[in-house]
């Protein structure tokens, strides 16, 4: 395929640290070039031989050696449910902040959001209508759902079109506090580039002109209904993205991950510790009083 540019991706792959090759374009060719490979390189013989101990031993500690194989049987509806629970868990931990302006997270519960699909979804739109361009004008946030190939075809987009990305400036001309979440490969944040606005810092500034960026984005790496609701899980109830950036697109760096910064809540006792008394004395009064305050009527209401 013209989408694999270099004929060794497999083999970079695995000197790169993969255990397992997932899905290569042309299996055959995979397993001549890297036997091949491993016949000239005793150094990478030896690597290969580390991957398959290390496969194995996973094999042997999930038991799949006391698996009868003559007993298999069709998947069963629990079977499914587990893959589902193992693959939301995995997913809400992998899910990556790597742009957060303006504070754009965590969706606080007292904002309301508009979410929008665009590309390879069932509930993907093409166009703004009059209902939704309203609905998105009017939430405090939007969350714009990018649903986009695995592999990068010809073009080397990932399915992602010129139209769809008019698509994402035209909503976030009706709303600026925009929420990107890319469902698909890294590579994709190709194109929605960003430049170093300080070495030392370390922070970053769109390039893209103002009100036709996302002010935040968020990498969910793959495109499925399990991956989509621990995202959306993650991001309706305001909870950190601990994932990390796995590799360098542009100027995004391997390993970036953006904190997100939560408002201070203020302490209802910090006038009495500044003025130099004991703070647990007075919470124990007020919990007191307020516990009396509304157990009390409480009580006679019963009676």
């Amino acid at each position: 395929k013209k989408s694999v540019k270099n004929k060794n991706a497999n083999l970079m792959a695995l000197q790169a640290g993969a255990d397992v090759l997932l899905l290569p374009v042309n299996i055959e060719n995979s397993i001549k070039t890297i036997a091949e490979y491993a016949g000239k390189n005793k150094n990478f013989a030896r690597l290969i031989d580390l991957k398959c101990r290390n496969v194995l031993r996973e094999k042997y500690r999930c038991g799949l050696q006391h698996l009868n194989l003559d007993s298999l049987s069709v998947p069963t509806q629990e079977d499914y449910r587990r893959c589902e629970e193992l693959t939301e868990r995995m997913a809400a931990k992998a899910a990556t902040l790597v742009k957060n302006e303006r504070k754009m997270l965590p969706i606080l519960r007292s904002e309301t959001f508009c979410h929008i699909h665009i590309g390879q979804s069932d509930s993907a739109i093409t166009s703004l209508s009059g209902d939704v361009a309203s609905r998105i004008a009017s939430a405090d946030k939007v969350i714009i759902s990018l649903h986009t190939k695995l592999t990068a075809g010809n073009d080397g987009n990932y399915g992602v079109t010129s139209e769809q990305h008019n698509l994402i400036r035209s909503i976030i001309a009706h709303n600026s506090n925009t929420i990107l979440v890319i469902y698909g490969p890294a590579y994709v944040l190709k194109q929605f580039p960003l430049e170093s606005e300080s070495q030392k810092s370390g922070s970053y500034i769109a390039t893209q002109e103002p009100r036709t960026s996302p002010a935040a984005i968020v990498m969910a790496y793959q495109n499925r209904p399990e991956i989509e609701n621990a995202t959306m899980r993650l991001l309706r109830n305001g909870e950190r993205l601990v994932g990390r950036l796995p590799v360098s697109v542009g100027s995004y760096k391997e390993g970036l991950f953006v904190k997100i910064e939560r408002e201070k809540v203020a302490d209802p006792y910090e006038l009495v510790t500044k003025a130099g008394m004991d703070a647990s004395c007075s919470r124990l009064r007020l919990d007191a009083a307020t516990i009396t305050a509304h157990l009390v009527p409480a009580m006679f209401h019963a009676l």
